[in-house]
């Protein structure tokens, strides 16, 4: 497995998480240990992905304590990928998220003219 690598620098990712790269996606492997399918929700906003869980299970069997246990994590998903064709699946306590690449080169680096401006105040710089 490699590591995701944006701009030289690797993102931010929740501990038990991996990612994959291909010229095609990426895809994010997220361990989830004692969390159900259906105690799980996804989200994606502008490339951010969130996963929250939420659980209420007996503390002891016929006992008459609740263990609640929350979870959330986010993290961002690279600038070339289609956040509309996102796809998850969850299996045996992992969340698997499926993101391919877009071949839009709008994310690709430009270079910007300088221009004179009076943004300075020599005066008052001591310049």
């Amino acid at each position: 497995m490699s590591a995701m690598r944006t701009m030289g620098l690797a993102p931010v990712l929740p501990p038990e998480a991996s990612v994959d790269t291909s010229t095609n996606e990426y895809v994010v492997h997220l361990a989830l240990p004692g969390f159900a399918r259906e105690e799980l929700e996804l989200e994606i906003t502008n490339r951010v992905v969130t996963v929250r869980g939420d659980q209420t299970r007996p503390a002891l069997e016929d006992g008459p304590f609740l263990l609640h246990e929350r979870l959330e994590e986010t993290f961002a998903l690279p600038a070339d990928v289609d956040t509309e064709q996102v796809t998850a699946a969850f299996a045996r306590g992992a969340l698997e998220l499926h993101a391919p690449r877009t071949n839009d080169n709008s994310a690709t680096p430009r270079r910007l003219p300088i221009g004179k401006g009076n943004a300075v105040n020599a005066e008052a710089s001591g310049v």
